[in-house]
């Protein structure tokens, strides 16, 4: 008994006290809620952890964590709307091209220079926002193992990089348009979507990134193709909103990790929401979509709707008081959106459609509006639709009367309710939390240096032996062969025979 008691403390010594560094860069702060849980977690376990974040948390009472700041990357993002299939390259190009910039502005930072050129400079672990390739580099020049983390679901060369299945037939990428039965004519553009995906990673991606990364971090820098690959990957995905996609070790979900038990609201709002009778709507369309920012004629609409509900509104709205509101609607710049939905008196969640508040609502089993206007918010309604706990609509074609009617709709009948009682139920019946999923495996790679023994075999399989095509081939060429030999022999036969039966018949004459 003493002696699994000392292994284990020991086992757990190889983690602690590691030097972890943390890389973040792209300024959104639905994604900066799922990685912070992690970092703030490893800190807390006593590890010494760096964080390059544009999101920094400056929490005094984090003793081991040191936040360097890059803030200034929060500049107007390029707004990539509804994803059609026809446009998919050029998403990937447009996001490709920001990634790079964000890249590019990090690497300008004084501290982020000082680090990376400091030849005393030591860390354990690499911990990367996993939606670029250049950030690999930081792995690189610390030769330390890395663990990727996505708020979304990733890309497909992230999960083919990891043995993960690829098949466009079944699992499209995460910003194509969502269809639980595809047509022959989607499918054949998911594969076409897939190959060029293929050809613009493996080829054109990596040359453009090797001259990025030895401009910042030194013409020694080897080419990415020989970085290796993610010890784990952290992925924030859960099984409604994604399908059920056989993954290897190194893949590990991560649902809902940002969620937290509710906390009690400011008593302003406790009161409000108490004396709402008839019930509450909640209205936010996160941080990215701004409320304040939409067209007026989108604005007068929202504004007349909310006015004539018979529910209490929270809106969230960046600006101003708004002139024009009923006495029902109180807005603000910020709200505790999860101890909102929290509240019992909320009947409805009217928001765009991203991943994190679609867990959110489900956790606290409050059914929703989608109104989807940029990225994967699309695909997010159409899925919360199908599973019968929202309604979706276009916000740039919707009128008073269609909103209105999906509010009501959503608040009065129960179907709603009791179904994502019900998803609820299948989120919450987990054997661990996903951030104690986290911290282990982020610590179990800090104790083995690395994942090598759970690679999946194909991750360094060539793509024509994992299609099977030198099978296919080399059969192809065996059945060509033996028809080849049984004709052969069948007219060897033939002619013997033939020739027998010539000699015969001779025979026959002369006799």
């Amino acid at each position: 008994m003493l002696a699994n008691v000392l292994l284990v403390i020991s086992v757990c010594g190889l983690a602690s006290g590691a030097r972890i560094l943390g890389v973040f860069d792209f300024p959104s702060y639905s994604h900066h809620v799922v990685y912070a849980p992690l970092y703030q977690e490893l800190s807390k376990r006593g590890h010494d952890v760096v964080v390059i974040t544009p999101n920094p948390l400056r929490d005094p009472t984090l003793t081991n964590l040191t936040e360097i700041d890059v803030s200034y990357l929060y500049k107007p993002v390029p707004i990539i709307t509804k994803v059609q299939l026809s446009r998919y390259m050029h998403f990937v190009g447009t996001l490709y091209h920001y990634s790079v910039h964000l890249f590019e502005e990090l690497m300008r930072n004084n501290e982020v220079k000082k680090l990376i050129e400091d030849p005393k400079e030591h860390f354990d672990l690499v911990i990367i926002e996993d939606a670029q390739p250049l950030l690999y580099a930081f792995g690189k020049r610390f030769n330390a193992p890395m663990v990727g983390i996505l708020s979304v679901e990733t890309s497909m060369s992230t999960h083919a990089a990891l043995g993960n299945p690829i098949h466009p037939a079944l699992y499209t990428d995460f910003v194509m348009d969502y269809s639980d039965r595809p047509s022959i004519w989607s499918k054949i553009q998911y594969t076409i979507n897939t190959v060029c995906f293929k050809v613009l990673d493996g080829i054109i991606s990596p040359h453009i990134a090797n001259k990025i990364i030895r401009k910042y971090f030194g013409s020694h820098m080897p080419s990415l193709t020989e970085y290796g690959h993610l010890s784990i990957l952290l992925v924030s995905v859960n099984p409604f909103f994604s399908p059920n996609r056989p993954l290897t070790p190194q893949t590990i979900p991560i649902p809902f990790i940002h969620v937290q038990d509710p906390k009690p609201l400011p008593s302003d709002l406790q009161e409000l929401l108490d004396n709402s009778p008839q019930g509450a709507v909640y209205f936010s369309l996160g941080s990215n979509v701004k409320s304040a920012s939409l067209p007026v004629a989108l604005q007068n609409t929202i504004i007349e709707t909310l006015s004539e509900l018979p529910y209490t509104v929270l809106w969230k709205w960046e600006a101003e008081n708004i002139p024009r509101l009923g006495r029902n609607v109180v807005t603000r710049k910020w709200f505790p959106q999860q101890d909102i939905l929290a509240h019992p008196n909320i009947k409805v969640f009217i928001f765009q459609g991203g991943l994190q508040s679609s867990e959110e609502s489900i956790m606290r089993g409050k059914p929703m509006v989608g109104l989807p206007f940029i990225s994967e918010q699309h695909r997010n309604v159409k899925i919360i639709q199908k599973l019968g706990i929202a309604l979706g609509l276009d916000p740039m074609s919707m009128t008073k009367e269609s909103l209105k009617h999906a509010i009501v709709e959503i608040a009065e009948n129960k179907k709603y309710r009791a179904k994502i009682q019900q998803l609820k139920a299948i989120a919450e019946d987990q054997p661990m939390s996903s951030l104690d999923k986290a911290v282990f495996w982020t610590e179990y790679v800090i104790r083995h240096n690395g994942t090598e023994h759970l690679k999946s075999p194909a991750v360094d399989m060539p793509m024509y032996e994992y299609l099977l095509l030198d099978v296919i081939v080399v059969s192809f060429l065996l059945l060509i062969l033996s028809a080849f030999l049984i004709y052969y022999l069948m007219k060897c036969i033939y002619q013997k025979l033939l020739s027998l039966y010539i000699k015969y018949v001779n025979k026959m004459k002369i006799s």
